[in-house]
């Protein structure tokens, strides 16, 4: 799998995690749609390629749900400004998913799987860096409308 330069010299979830901090904390966002969360540029480049298998378990519209609620539960904590408890909601409810309907959603929409791999890796850039819980809340509501469309272009029902 190709990286950017500044990606490559990490290997592993310790060094991922601390490479996606120095990522929240450097400045720059998308600047296209005022409405929608600021997300990284740097994001642009790693989402091009293909995300690593998640934990591999099979894709059904079940999961789909546990991950919509997650993220609905993710943006209800990050408001009331319990970040910890908004990140265990996350990790252990949406995270796997994204990963592991990657592959497919690029094959329905590239565009809308870049954009969602984007806003996943801000999250997860942005809960290593503690940011404001209204931004993370932002984040949880987009991601939770780019996960229901990817339920239906992958042909999970809602």
């Amino acid at each position: 799998m190709l990286r950017p330069a500044w990606y490559r010299p990490i290997a592993g979830p310790t060094a991922v995690l601390a490479a996606l901090a120095l990522a929240a904390c450097s400045s720059g966002g998308s600047g296209e749609d005022s409405s929608r969360p600021q997300i990284d540029k740097r994001w642009v480049e790693v989402c091009e390629q293909p995300l690593p298998p998640g934990q591999g378990g099979a894709v059904t519209t079940e999961r789909f749900q546990t991950a919509d609620d997650g993220l609905a539960e993710m943006e209800r904590l990050a408001r009331a400004g319990d970040l910890k408890g908004a990140r265990d909601v996350f990790f252990s409810q949406t995270h796997g998913l994204t990963h592991d309907i990657d592959g497919a959603l690029r094959s329905a929409n590239p565009p809308v799987a870049r954009e969602l791999c984007g806003v996943i890796a801000q999250i997860e850039a942005d809960f290593a860096s503690a940011r404001d819980g209204e931004v993370m809340a932002a984040l949880a509501v987009r991601a939770r409308e780019l996960m229901r469309q990817s339920s239906t272009l992958l042909g999970y029902p809602e």
